[in-house]
């Protein structure tokens, strides 16, 4: 550049607009900002110079600085995102180019600068083609601004004839010659790219001791793949360096300095340009890159596609910046060829929504934003899914106003997605920890991927990560790490933290750093910085941001994304392998390499898309519910779909409901009544069914309808007057009640001309006669039909006579026999009926059937008379009701029983026998053969029935018998002692239990006699303090024992010896005390009977 000093600085004095075209290691970059220096230009404003990338703007400022032989920050500074050098005496400004597009809003023509230097303009990103634009439009009202235009590959008369014939200064370079080495294949993957790229390294470090090693790879992942495949191999020593834009700056000023080691620097394209690292001289260039991709509604994807020609030429001009160099290609000569010239300019290539929203906030229209006059101007379409882009964020209005939610987003550091995810957390509360995640997202990853050959390492990561992750969101996830390593304490233990945990301490300390600024940026916008522990809160703070990231479970693995089905979770993701697969979810970006990969990913709920999105872009319909099994007109309702891209969120049933749903409700009426005829909807569709059957066929269009739709209103007008009768008498309705009790009826003469009218008149006399003579006809054919039935019911009279008697005989008669015959006699019987034989024919078959029914009688009449005689028996015993004394009377439910009608009161009823279904049995009829023959039955509901074995003119099914006799199972009080039942069921207890008790002391006497020979029962008193019994002349002594018998005690005793002369004295053994004695059962035997008068003496039997 110092050869064309004098020409360069003469061009920019003397246009608005220079292109400046020099090869690399020229000196562009950090000779032209002093040259304008010098030439004073800074007297019209700051010279500023726009740079790619922020590690250029920092290494570019500090170099030019050091030539200027000024510190860093007075005449010359930097200000990126963040951080900036500057100071009141800052002449010469270097910056990324999206800080120079935010100063339009408070300087929209830029009047602090004299001169606008963007630099290595081949790069075509979108913000510097926006930038290039605003500039054009800037000269036409400021031509005294100077606009300078550099790169090393440019598009030189493109640039000028863009900027209405520009003058290009071409300068001639001092680079070092490069040898170009291609390969003799092309990789076929990213993942061989990485192989080829290692050993290729290898081979370098083996062969050649000269200089650096620069290595071109497309990503971070990339990046850190290729590092774990050198790790392996080995390099005699040389150092590894990472170089990326996710980096710290620290981190990348790591880069330029130099070690005694041989450096191996792997860096995305961000050591493409600008930046000059000393000592490379062998570069490696993969051939890829990675890019934004339109996918369309206003979302880009991150994709990796092989580098262009002048892009793969910049990267070989690294090699010979310092000395002669090679550049080590990993494609053929041939794939470089084919390759397009130029990159594809940003602009035509990822989303537009950052940069209209910028452009909206800065005071232009959409319209105008499409106005700019854009080298390469993107299809207004795109411009429009921005905007919708816009709207779903809530940045735009309904009207695409710019709301304050939409400043807000513009004003914070971040793209507009993040900054609604950001905004959305402030009003949930949770504003700490969805900034902790933001940052995040834009960091490096936090997790360190094992080694593949080292199993311990990766089960120890798995354990890790298991532990860390939460399976809904990768934001949680990110979050859960963040705040388990803050609360490990300081550096030092969270740092050993990370390590133990395989987390990049690195990541999480940019991370930290990025989280403050945006803290700080939202409490300088006003935001209330608060913390949640709500974690659900936090996922729908990220879906506010991703929703139109929106993906939808797809076909096994995959998911539904936008216009695409093939998206799959990235393996990185905590969801991914999941048991429970995420029906829905939301992503901040989908990365196409082998697949399309969604990354950082968060499960959502359906139920939550209405909060997050503007009311405006919810798609509301209505719909009638009415199920198929309904008939009643209050059981159909009107619902309320709520969906959005065409995904239902929600439904409810609304009442009242809108005006809006008038419409719906009178086509759903019209196609009720015409396509079913049914009133479900309202009683009156059966009344428009016929009006339309009516007026059908005279209308016009009408034998062309067959249903109800839009198009068959066009085809016919009197259908469509209908309908707008419809809605005329619903109007104002708002309940579905209200619409059930208006008149919906429709009557001819509402639709149809006066011709028409007197046409269906005469359609309807024509109907009525033929109606009448339809009628006539009919009666006269039933009539006749009536006399011949008679006739033949006359003639067939005696054989259903016969039939019917017949029938009855079978009745009780049991066999094969008699199913065959009343098999037959019930074809017989319908053959009667209607008539299907002949007189003479039904005749034979009826006699043949007697026949053998006479035959049948003979052989069961004595099982016949076996139930007669059972039959006899029981009612010569109960010849009435044993509770009230009335009559039998035949059950109407079965031939086997016979029932008093007459109420009893169970209370009668002592000592039944209890049944299992609360019944109780009071007699039991049995054979001589031990058969039961009939049972006499007290029911729960107070009838009092006599259930046979069989019926009495039915076979006996048991054994042949001579007598029947009965068992009583209940003792019957009388009726005047019935309201004294329970006293008396009381006291019968009592009773039983001394009976049982007597019984039971009898049973240990005789047991006792038995064991000890004689025993006798003795009552004893007391004689000078020791218990005695006499029994005649006999005086017994009780034995000292434990158990001692009392006075007036009587006790089972064993008898021992004589103990004295005259009066006998005998010991005696007391055995067992006699609590109940027979008198004294007696007694009470007696009591009862003095007290229940009447009392059945059978219910208090000693014995």
């Amino acid at each position: 550049m110092h050869s064309a000093r004098e020409r360069f600085v003469e061009t920019v004095r003397r246009n608005p607009v220079t292109v400046v075209h020099a090869p690399t290691g020229a000196g562009k970059t950090t000779l032209v900002p002093l040259m304008l220096l010098d030439a004073g230009f800074v007297d019209a404003g700051q010279i500023g110079i726009t740079q790619p990338r922020r590690i250029a703007a920092i290494s570019v400022a500090g170099f030019v600085a050091e030539l200027h032989g000024s510190e860093l920050g007075d005449a010359v500074g930097y200000q990126i995102k963040g951080e900036s050098a500057l100071s009141r005496s800052t002449c010469v400004k270097f910056m990324t180019v999206g800080i120079l597009l935010r100063e339009f809003g408070a300087d929209p023509l830029l009047r602090k600068y004299g001169v606008i230097v963007l630099d290595e303009a081949h790069e075509r990103s979108i913000h510097q083609d926006v930038l290039a634009a605003l500039i054009r439009a800037i000269l036409r009202r400021r031509p005294s601004l100077k606009f300078v235009i550099m790169s090393a590959t440019i598009d030189a008369a493109k640039f000028a004839a863009h900027f209405g014939g520009a003058p290009v200064v071409s300068v001639q370079g001092r680079l070092f010659p490069v040898e170009m080495r291609y390969a003799t294949s092309t990789p076929y993957s990213l993942r061989q790219c990485m192989d080829v790229c290692a050993e290729t390294v290898q081979e370098i470090v083996r062969r050649d001791d000269r200089g650096d090693v620069l290595v071109f790879l497309p990503d971070e992942d990339s990046i850190r793949g290729t590092e774990r495949r050198l790790s392996q191999m080995r390099l005699d020593g040389a150092l590894v360096l990472p170089l990326f834009g996710a980096q710290s700056a620290e981190e990348q000023r790591r880069v330029f300095r130099l070690t005694a080691r041989r450096r191996i620097i792997l860096a995305t394209n961000i050591a493409e340009t600008s930046v000059t690292i000393d000592g490379v001289v062998h570069v490696v260039d993969s051939g890829f890159v990675k890019q934004m991709q339109y996918v369309g509604d206003g979302m880009s994807a991150l994709t990796i596609v092989p580098h262009s020609q002048s892009g793969c030429d910049q990267r070989a001009g690294r090699a010979g910046r310092t000395q002669a160099g090679i550049c080590h290609r990993l494609f053929t000569e041939g794939d470089f060829a084919e390759r397009p010239e130029f990159t594809e300019p940003e602009i035509q290539r990822t989303a537009l929504d950052q940069v209209l929203l910028q452009q909206r906030v800065h005071g232009r229209t959409t319209a105008e934003v499409k106005a700019l006059e854009f080298m390469d101007p993107p299809a207004a379409e795109r411009w429009d899914d921005a905007e919708q882009h816009l709207r779903v964020l809530g940045a735009l209005d309904a009207q695409g106003a710019v709301t304050v939610d939409g400043r807000r987003m513009e004003r914070l550091p971040v793209a507009p997605m993040l900054g609604r995810m950001l905004l959305e957390a402030e009003r949930r509360g949770c504003l700490t920890e969805v900034a902790t995640v933001v940052a995040g997202f834009t960091a490096r990853p936090v997790f360190l991927k094992p080694k593949k050959d080292d199993d311990a390492e990766r089960a120890a990561y798995e354990t890790a990560h298991v532990k860390l992750q939460d399976d809904r969101s990768d934001a949680l996830t990110l979050l859960k790490v963040w705040e388990a390593w803050i609360a490990a304490g300081e550096n030092g233990e969270r740092d050993q933290w990370a390590r133990e945990h395989h987390c990049s301490a690195r990541a999480l300390r940019d991370i930290e750093r990025d989280r403050d600024h945006l803290l700080r940026e939202c409490e300088r916008l006003g935001l209330s910085v608060t913390a949640s522990t709500d974690h659900d809160a936090v996922r729908k703070a990220i879906a506010a941001g991703c929703i139109m990231n929106l993906a939808r479970a797809g076909y096994r693995f995959s998911y539904a994304w936008h216009d695409r089905d093939d998206v799959f979770i990235h393996p990185s993701s905590a969801l991914f392998g999941r048991p429970r697969r995420a029906q829905l979810l939301v992503c901040a970006e989908v990365v196409e390499t082998s697949k399309a990969f969604a990354r950082q990913c968060t499960e959502i709920e359906a139920a939550w898309i209405p909060e997050l999105l503007p009311v405006h872009l919810l798609e509301r319909t209505w719909e009638i519910d009415a199920p198929s099994w309904c008939e009643a007109p209050r059981d159909v309702g009107l619902i309320e779909v709520c969906r959005w891209q065409g995904m239902e969120l929600s439904r409810r049933v609304v009442d009242p409901f809108p005006a809006e749903a008038i419409p719906l409700l009178v086509d759903a009426l019209l196609s009720e009544a015409l396509d079913r005829g049914r009133g479900t909807l309202h009683s009156h569709a059966i009344h428009l069914a016929h009006t339309w059957k009516a007026i059908r066929p005279i209308v016009d269009g009408g034998a062309a309808v067959w249903g109800f739709s839009e198009s068959a209103c066009t085809v016919c007008p009197a259908l469509a007057q209908m309908r707008a009768l419809l809605r005329e008498r619903l109007a104002g309705v708002t309940t579905m009640a209200e619409f059930r009790r208006r008149d919906c009826r429709i009557f001819p003469e509402d639709v149809l001309t006066p011709e028409q009218l007197a046409q269906h008149e005469a359609v309807l006399a024509a109907e009525r006669a033929r109606a009448a003579e339809e009628q006539r006809i009919r009666e006269m054919r039933t009539a006749f039909e009536d006399e011949r039935r008679r006739q033949r019911q006359e003639e067939l009279r005696p054989l259903c006579d016969r039939a019917s008697a017949l029938r009855d005989r079978l009745v009780g008669l049991t066999g094969s026999d008699v199913a065959s015959v009343q098999y037959r006699l019930g074809e017989l019987e319908r053959s009667l009926q209607w008539s299907f034989m002949e007189p003479r024919e039904l005749e034979r078959t009826l006699a043949a059937l007697e026949v053998r029914t006479a035959v049948v009688e003979s052989e069961q009449r004595e099982s016949v008379a076996l139930a007669t005689l059972a039959w006899d028996a029981v009612l010569a015993a109960f010849p009435v009701c044993p509770l009230c004394g009335s009559t039998w009377s035949p059950s109407p439910y079965s031939p086997r029983e016979l029932r008093c009608t007459q109420a009893h009161d169970a209370r009668r009823v002592l000592h039944g026998t209890p049944h299992q279904d609360g019944s109780m049995l009071l007699a039991r009829f049995m054979t001589d053969r031990d058969e039961e023959a009939a049972t006499v039955v007290l029911w729960t509901s107070g009838t009092v029935s006599i259930q046979f074995r069989r019926a009495r003119t039915h076979v006996w099914d048991g054994k042949k018998f001579k007598e029947v006799q009965w068992v009583s199972l209940a003792t019957l009080l009388p009726p005047e002692l019935a309201e004294h039942g329970d006293t008396i069921r009381g006291d019968l207890a009592e009773f039983e239990r001394m009976r049982q008790e007597v019984a039971g002391f009898a049973q240990r006497e005789r047991e006792f006699v038995a064991k000890r020979g004689k025993v006798l029962r003795l009552t004893f008193h007391e004689v000078d303090g020791q218990m005695v019994a006499d029994q005649g002349t006999t005086r017994y002594h009780a034995r000292f024992q434990e158990c001692y018998p009392a006075a007036g005690e009587t006790w089972i005793c064993a008898v021992g010896y004589e103990r004295g002369l005259g009066k006998r004295y005998i010991d005696a053994e007391p055995l067992l005390k006699v609590a109940v004695r027979a008198t004294d059962l007696q007694e009470l035997r007696e009591l009862l009977l003095v007290t229940y008068p009447g009392l059945p003496e059978s219910a208090i039997q000693m014995q």
